[in-house]
């Protein structure tokens, strides 16, 4: 009787008719263990294409306490015909401990998956990791293992010479960035669509200023420092000579270590083997892809190949 009264109480809606939304706060604490700032999501979702014409996101509360949210976005890809085809994606998958196991994700799940439909959507996506207890349940709705992402490390010697200093730009060079990745990517399917709105988005979302780019005429790569070394987020060169020229530099302006947790790029893997890194040809990541309609094959739409990136997934 107290179950059934429960779930009488739970209501699903959007983002955008939760009038209150400061629950977002210990929500995402809980669930990812990162701070939520309310204000920069608001100002992020105003100007990320992904979001900004959506509900943003799906709710559940209970007796107006936020328990559960699932994020939603309209994801731009390019399919084999090479014309845009948009996929839904949903992210920052998260239920308050007191509430687990109620199904309160599997509903906030199913109002995504009703959303995509409604905007004709053939595919739903999401990353994850592989050993968390939301996998099981991914793979339960139907979801399937898309790609796996490789990784690579390597420790810098604390008497490593600092050879590599960039110039100082206020901004990254967002144009150079935009047509090098856009070159780059005319050819494949997948996440390759980009334009300056979407790049700047990102950017944001991830804390990414010109000490964290080295743009180069014909190659870049985008970085993050951090107490326990410093992360390529992306790195992309039109041919492969210029790869590890970019991974160098990185190294040499690197205190402790070089890692990047999403190595999609087989010439990039190639050129961190060289340089002795250590690879895990699996890591603690993985992308899924969950078919909305009955009719279509994800190969058929993409190809063998769905080019994804870490700066994409967050990863």
């Amino acid at each position: 009787m107290l179950k059934t009264e429960s779930k009488e109480m739970l209501k699903i809606l959007t983002y955008r008719e939760l009038e209150c939304k400061n629950g977002l706060l210990p929500l995402m604490d809980q669930a990812f263990h990162l701070p939520f700032n309310l204000k920069e999501f608001e100002k992020i979702v105003k100007i990320d294409p992904r979001a900004k014409n959506g509900p943003i996101g799906f709710c559940a509360t209970e007796n107006e306490h936020l328990v559960g949210f699932v994020g939603v976005w309209d994801l731009p890809t390019r399919n084999l015909d090479g014309d845009i085809e948009y996929i839904g994606g949903v992210y920052s998958v998260a239920t308050l401990p007191g509430y687990m196991r109620r199904g309160i994700c599997t509903a906030l799940m199913s109002a995504a998956h009703e959303y995509f439909r409604q905007k004709s959507y053939s595919f739903s996506f999401l990353s994850t990791v592989p050993t968390s207890v939301a996998y099981n349940l991914y793979k339960t709705i139907g979801y399937k293992d898309l790609t796996e992402f490789p990784s690579a490390y390597k420790i810098i010697p604390s008497n490593h010479a600092k050879t590599y200093k960039e110039k100082t730009r206020e901004q990254p060079d967002l144009d150079k960035i935009l047509k090098i990745y856009n070159e780059y990517s005319k050819t494949k399917t997948g996440f390759a669509i980009r334009d300056e709105e979407y790049l700047n988005a990102i950017m944001r979302i991830e804390g990414i200023n010109a000490k964290d780019c080295i743009v180069e005429e014909q190659s870049y790569v985008i970085f993050k420092k951090g107490k326990n070394g410093t992360q390529i987020k992306e790195i992309v060169a039109l041919s492969a000579k210029y790869l590890e020229k970019l991974v160098e530099k990185v190294e040499n302006n690197a205190r402790t270590a070089v890692y990047d947790k999403a190595v999609m790029d087989r010439e990039v893997l190639q050129i961190y083997q060289t340089r002795k890194y250590m690879l895990l040809s699996r890591s603690n990541a993985v992308a899924m892809i969950k078919p909305l309609a009955a009719t279509t094959s994800f190969k058929q739409v993409y190809g063998d190949k769905f080019h994804v990136s870490g700066l994409d997934i967050g990863c």
